[in-house]
């Protein structure tokens, strides 16, 4: 039994395009320092975090709040 995808078609694709990059990190042990970093940037600038939705600015008590603890779950690795 395979493990379910967290990741669409276009994000596995675009996370393809990094395994040489991810390869050569491993061997210069720059992975977390550098290889990372620059990735997760990316990332985040190719799929941003949504705001929170009108229900989870609701139970926050404001839209600050809620939008902070949807990118704090977002941050958790699963």
């Amino acid at each position: 039994m395979t493990r379910r995808k967290w990741t669409s078609t276009d994000q596995e694709d675009w996370l393809k395009t990094h395994l040489a990059g991810f390869s050569t990190a491993q061997v210069n042990k720059t992975t977390s320092k550098e290889f990372f970093p620059m990735v997760l940037k990316e990332w985040k600038k190719a799929w941003p975090t949504p705001d929170a939705t009108s229900e989870e600015v609701t139970k926050a008590g404001s839209a600050e709040k809620a939008n902070q603890k949807k990118r704090a779950e977002e941050a958790v690795v699963r």
